[in-house]
C-alpha cells in the first residue's frame, strides 16, 4: 500500500471537476475502478495499492502537475474528447477519415498528427484545434 499526496489528489480532484465528466467516465478515462475514483473524488483514502498509487501518479503528471511536454497533454485530450462523447476509435476514425492506426499511435503517444489531422479531428469533436492540442484551456467550437 502506498499514500498518494493531498496535493496530488486535490490537483486531480481540481482537474475532474474542470473536466465535466461524471465518475464512471472519470473512472474509464483514468483506468481506475469506480469505487476508487469515488473515493478519491469524495476526498476520502490517500492509501492505494501499489497498481492503483502508480496509475494515479500517471493521471497526476497528465494533468499537468510534473507533465514534461504539452504533447502528452494532447494526446490526453483526444483520448478525453472521446470519451467524453462516448465514441470508439473506429467511430473517430470514420468521422475524421484518419485510419484507425493511425488514431491510436496518436492516442498512444508514439505519432504526433499532421496539421491536416489536428484539424478534422477538433472539427469532428467540435473543438478548437488550440484546445486539443493542448495550448488553450478553452475548448471553443469550430465553424
Amino acid at each position: 500500500m502506498q499514500k498518494i499526496t493531498r496535493e496530488m489528489a486535490d490537483g486531480i480532484i481540481k482537474e475532474f471537476k474542470k473536466s465535466g465528466m461524471d465518475i464512471l467516465q472519470f473512472a474509464e478515462y483514468t483506468g481506475i475502478s469506480s469505487f476508487v475514483a469515488k473515493k478519491l473524488i469524495n476526498g476520502g483514502a490517500l492509501v492505494f495499492s501499489s497498481s492503483v498509487y502508480e496509475r494515479l501518479v500517471i493521471i497526476s503528471e497528465e494533468f499537468g502537475f510534473g507533465r514534461v511536454s504539452s504533447g502528452d497533454y494532447a494526446v490526453n485530450r483526444v483520448n478525453f474528447m472521446l470519451i467524453k462523447n462516448h465514441l470508439s476509435i473506429e467511430e473517430f476514425s470514420e468521422m475524421t477519415g484518419i485510419e484507425v492506426g493511425r488514431i491510436r499511435a496518436v492516442i498512444r503517444g508514439t505519432s504526433e498528427p499532421q496539421p491536416d489531422e489536428w484539424t478534422d479531428m477538433a472539427k469532428a469533436l467540435h473543438v478548437s484545434k488550440r484546445y486539443l492540442m493542448g495550448i488553450d484551456d478553452n475548448p471553443g467550437r469550430t465553424a
